[in-house]
């Protein structure tokens, strides 16, 4: 595999990207103690993505759909790479 493109260099949406996910982690993290959180994961979920599932209080999880709570070195590790 080889990277083609690089998504966000000319117009920022790499930066927005990760600002949108920290704001929805910050909600998701305040509202764990207020109301019932809930996430339902039909697919991979990896990096952010599983973090943001692991701040709420249940989880629907598809057979086909891991959830990986790792960093990135040990996650290319287990990639090979």
């Amino acid at each position: 595999w080889a990277l083609s493109d690089i998504i966000g260099t000319k117009h920022g949406i790499g930066v927005e990207n990760l600002q949108g996910s920290g704001k929805i982690a910050g909600e998701t993290s305040r509202s764990y103690d207020e109301i019932f959180t809930l996430s339902y994961v039909t697919g991979r979920s990896v990096g952010i993505g599983a973090y943001l599932v692991r701040l709420g209080q249940r989880v629907i999880q598809m057979k086909q759909g891991p959830i990986i709570l790792t960093g990135f070195s040990a996650l290319n590790k287990l990639l090979g790479r």
